[in-house]
């Protein structure tokens, strides 16, 4: 692990610009060195921003949270190929049929719900 050089905590981010972020970012790692090393966690993506540890894609998370209250209130729509592979959470099921075909069916569920005028959010 690299630690913030205490003689030089630049270094750290040579390709940075000086000015308030660098200093707030060099600020936040240094008062990390009282927290213990099992208690600190970050992720970087590819890029090197943070991400949450495990990512969410919230599109795909408000649709299935509305899939849930629509299949709450029609149970029958849970035996839809589209939908069954989404509650069920199988991936293979989900790459068998495609995107398109789950975001045509994830916007159809949207559409009737919208319809019949309930577009609350679970």
């Amino acid at each position: 692990m690299r630690r913030v050089s205490q003689d030089d905590p630049r270094s750290l981010l040579p390709s940075w610009r000086s000015g308030v972020v660098l200093d707030e970012v060099l600020a936040f790692l240094s008062s990390s060195e009282s927290l213990a090393l099992a208690e600190r966690v970050a992720v970087f993506d590819n890029d090197g921003t943070l991400w949450c540890e495990k990512p969410a894609y919230f599109q795909l998370e408000f649709f299935l949270r509305e899939l849930q209250v629509a299949v709450r209130d029609a149970p029958a729509l849970a035996e839809r190929a589209e939908y069954r592979a989404l509650l069920s959470h199988d991936q293979a099921a989900v790459s068998d049929l495609g995107m398109p075909r789950i975001a045509l069916a994830l916007a159809e569920l949207q559409r009737a719900r919208e319809r019949v005028g309930d577009s609350r959010p679970g």
